[in-house]
């Protein structure tokens, strides 16, 4: 006799969110056009930057059903669920930039980072310089590697005395833009290898640092202000200047500088930069806690370690290195169009939140959009790419994942529609949220596997569809908008509308939005 056994019901089931309910979407789409309008008036007609604009207008369209979606099907209940696209917008919307945190760490975590213990190097910068190294990347590639050889400089010479000539460290690095009031503020989080790698009999071994000392921190600080000061004045940093360099970007693209210098205090930008001197003329820094320096308005800050078993922690490290700029959860709008930013850490005079007006909050939420075609993280020593150590040092070793393919094909295989069986380090959505909330979006309710019907682009058949289901077929139109339950009936009426599983869909859209699954 046989016996049919029914499918485990998921302890948590899927209902999607509602971008537009959301206070950072509402005050977005209240104010954008007014902000973009106040900007042409006062530069003569001259707009924002076309990575600026795209980004605005990509989150404006974020899990809007009205811009197209999923529809999958539940063989079991006979149910559907409908997955509105994603804008993958980088700094600027919080839903993808958590999603590309979670797969980050998680690649991080999972095939780059060994186990071995690991140290975070935080470096801090002066007003004036973080300014121009937010908008001047191969000065910022230059203070970068400046601070990357300060750090082995360190991790050699402690090596050395004990009896260790040569060896490699590992690190990788994320430049952050922002702080918790939204201000541009650059400054650089560095995952070390708390050790070296070096080579005996042939084979590769780690050596494990001593315990750090403050004194220890202090002379990489000092060690990496001298090489910092010394490729700055390179790209023209004047010592005489008894302020912010002359700045080239007003001249080049004035709408740029003026959102990055609103979103920094004149006060901060009128103070006046370090000077190059002698390593020996200056003051030694001081120290400001355990592991942690300042001098000149670099601050270094070291005493953050994680243990080599301990990848738990590491991946939240990692995740608070790739985190979102924005959280949701600590805007609040208030009355007169103004917005209240809650700080994540008081600050020393007991500041616990801050106000903006709509034209400031815009120009902090522009000024932090990182530009584009640049990598978020940056490999260095024995986890860089092109490394002779790599495959000996890395977790996967010579196995390790590649990125994702960007030739994708204009056809989506339906089949694999969420790339399931892609060899990449790249999360799905499904992933993605399975790591991070174990939900698993894929599975129904009644614990069936959901099979994808049809992919909806923005249209008259998605407005025809939103519509039978009594759902917003306008994109944006948020006075109207009502979460739909977490499935939806299926009734037969639904199959008028030309979907057919086996037909070949063309994506051209695929390239700009992937699937919120």
């Amino acid at each position: 006799m046989r016996t049919s056994t029914k499918p485990a019901k998921p302890e948590i089931t899927y209902r999607r969110r509602e971008p537009e309910a959301g206070a950072l979407h509402r005050f977005i789409c209240a104010n954008l056009d007014e902000f973009r309008s106040e900007i042409r008036e006062t530069h003569d007609g001259l707009d924002l930057p076309d990575w600026i604009a795209k980004a605005f207008s990509g989150y404006v369209k974020c899990g809007q059903l009205g811009h197209g979606f999923l529809r999958f099907h539940c063989p079991g209940c006979r149910k559907d669920q409908i997955v509105a696209f994603s804008c993958k917008v980088r700094g600027l919307c919080p839903s993808c930039d958590g999603k590309r945190m979670v797969e980050e760490s998680a690649h991080l975590v999972d095939s780059v980072i060994p186990q071995v213990p690991i140290r975070q190097w935080v470096l801090t910068l002066p007003y004036a310089l973080r300014y121009i190294l937010a908008w001047n990347l191969p000065a910022r590639t230059a203070v970068l590697g400046a601070l990357m050889r300060a750090v082995t400089r360190h991790y050699r010479k402690r090596a050395k005395r004990q009896g260790i000539d040569a060896g490699h460290i590992g690190a990788v690095s994320v430049c952050q833009r922002f702080n918790s009031a939204l201000d541009l503020d650059l400054h650089w989080h560095v995952l070390v290898s708390d050790g070296l790698w070096h080579e005996s009999h042939g084979r590769a071994h780690f050596w494990h640092a001593p315990v750090l000392q403050d004194a220890e921190v202090a002379a990489v600080l000092d060690d990496a202000e001298t090489r910092i000061l010394r490729q700055m004045k390179k790209f023209g940093w004047n010592d005489d200047l008894p302020t912010i360099p002359l700045d080239p970007l007003q001249a080049k693209d004035p709408v740029l500088a003026t959102c990055m210098r609103g979103a920094m205090s004149e006060a901060r930008l009128k103070e006046k930069p370090p000077q190059m001197r002698e390593k020996g003329a200056r003051p030694p820094p001081r120290p400001s806690g355990r592991n942690c320096c300042h001098a000149d308005g670099f601050s270094l800050h070291a005493n953050t370690r994680v243990a080599s078993l301990d990848r738990k922690r590491l991946e939240q490290m990692a995740k608070y290195l790739c985190r979102p700029a924005i959280s949701a959860e600590r805007l609040e709008l208030l009355p007169n169009n103004e917005v209240r930013v809650k700080l994540k850490t008081a600050w020393r005079d007991g500041t616990e939140s801050v106000r903006y007006s709509a034209v400031q909050f815009l120009l902090r939420l522009a000024a932090i959009i990182p530009l584009p075609h640049r990598p978020a993280i940056i490999y260095h020593g024995a986890f860089a790419p092109n490394h002779s150590w790599r495959a000996r040092v890395v977790l996967a070793g010579e196995h390790a994942p590649g990125r994702r393919n960007k030739e994708r094909p204009q056809l989506l295989d339906l089949t694999d529609p969420l790339g399931l069986n892609e060899k990449a380090t790249k999360l799905t959505w499904s992933e993605a949220l399975k790591r991070a909330f174990c939900i698993d979006i894929l599975t129904c309710e009644c614990g069936h596997r959901l099979k994808l019907l049809a992919v909806i682009p923005a249209g008259p058949e998605a407005a025809r569809f939103l519509r039978h289901l009594k759902l917003p077929a306008e994109p944006n139109d948020i006075d109207k908008v009502r979460g739909p339950p977490e499935a939806l009936d299926s009734p037969e009426d639904l199959d008028d509308f030309d979907l057919d599983p086996g037909d070949d869909i063309d994506l051209p859209f695929f390239d700009e939005f992937e699937a919120a699954a």
